[in-house]
């Protein structure tokens, strides 16, 4: 799935990317948690990241401003060979991993990192949609110092001191995060203010409606990040 999240808060329909190949920078790397998907008719379970990038050179007029366009990409969060994040990962490195690194590698590494995105078009039920076909590594021609994002997110279901930026996500980011196996199999939701809560879902309620409860006591695990390995 590529969606520009930008704008889904606002549920303002823009124009997409044109298919090509932009100057591109990580801003956002977001845990959706455990998700129920549906494979070849067959459904599975399966931990998934949505990475976002900022096209600095594509401007869209948002909440009366300039600002620069957004593209993003949910990946199965697995480093198999064949998986299309270590993929991705690969040819945005210009290299592999080494045995070391798959051991000790945190993709928060990736916030700031430039890279070249190829956007593709397809058309679906008459509409364009524009999706991200690759990710590659920046020409020797562009200096990587001078693309900076305008905003970085982060935001790790199992951390949470990352919850803070919760209620910046787009409305359908913040829907998948709560509707994650993750979250649910603990009993609890995350509300507008980026805080915990316990949820009950009511018998005769209708799908989706909750009784919320007290802030939840959890437990969550920090995950270090070596800031003497690459930048990314």
């Amino acid at each position: 799935m590529s969606l520009n999240i930008r704008n889904a808060k606002s549920g303002i329909s823009y124009p997409p990317l044109e298919a090509g190949t932009y100057v591109g920078v990580c801003c956002s790397v977001v845990d959706l948690g455990l998700q129920k998907t549906s494979y070849n008719g067959n459904d599975r379970e399966v931990n998934q990241i949505l990475l976002t990038f900022e096209i600095p050179d594509e401007l869209i007029e948002y909440d009366n401003e300039m600002k620069p366009r957004w593209i993003s990409n949910t990946y199965t969060f697995s480093m198999n060979e064949k998986s299309r994040l270590r993929n991705d990962l690969k040819t945005w490195r210009g290299r592999d991993f080494t045995e070391t690194e798959m051991k000790d590698y945190n993709l928060a590494k990736l916030l700031g990192a430039p890279c070249m995105v190829n956007v593709t078009n397809t058309l679906k039920n008459g509409n364009v949609y524009a999706g991200i076909g690759s990710i590659v590594k920046l020409p020797k021609s562009v200096q990587p110092g001078s693309i900076v994002p305008s905003k970085k997110f982060q935001f790790d279901i199992d951390d949470r001191d990352t919850w803070a930026v919760f209620p910046e996500l787009p409305q359908w980011v913040q829907d998948r995060v709560n509707g994650s196996l993750t979250l649910k199999n603990a009993g609890i939701r995350i509300d507008k203010d980026g805080k915990p809560y316990e949820f009950t879902v009511l018998p005769d309620s209708k799908v989706g409606q909750e009784e919320q409860t007290t802030e939840a006591d959890i437990s969550f695990s920090d995950i270090p990040i070596d800031d003497e390995d690459l930048p990314f």
